[in-house]
């Protein structure tokens, strides 16, 4: 991404600690300038969504690009509505429920008591169900 198409307030999948996650931009960090007087972004403030942390993104190459919103979860179907389309796709939970983060499709890892974890194909990111 280009530091132009960075939106404060919006939801982007950024590649956190060699993982990609879905982040929140809260505030830009402005220009400043460097030792030797040369204008330099510093970046942005973001909180990782998954674990509510703060981070600082550098630059938007770290940006992959906007989230997609997450699925509404009912009790045990998951029903996904695409605004751009007018199709509605229902999953089952337990075996092909899409990612949060990008909406792809899972595989399951394994089962440990009544959790599923799934990966998702697409971006890499792990949940569980």
């Amino acid at each position: 991404m280009k530091k132009n198409e960075v939106q404060i307030g919006r939801t982007y999948i950024a590649k956190v600690a060699d993982r990609l996650q879905t982040v929140e931009i809260v505030r830009d960090r402005g220009e400043t300038t460097d030792y030797k007087g040369k204008w330099k972004h510093d970046g942005w403030d973001a909180r990782n969504v998954a674990t509510g942390r703060l981070i600082h993104v550098r630059s938007a190459q770290r940006l992959r690009g906007p989230a997609r919103t997450a699925p509404i979860i009912n009790t045990r179907r998951v029903r996904v509505e695409v605004p751009s389309e007018e199709l509605v796709i229902e999953y089952d939970m337990a075996t092909d429920m899409p990612c949060a983060a990008c909406g792809g499709p899972n595989m399951v890892l394994g089962s440990l008591g009544n959790r599923t974890h799934m990966r998702c194909r697409y971006c890499g990111a792990d949940s569980s169900t």
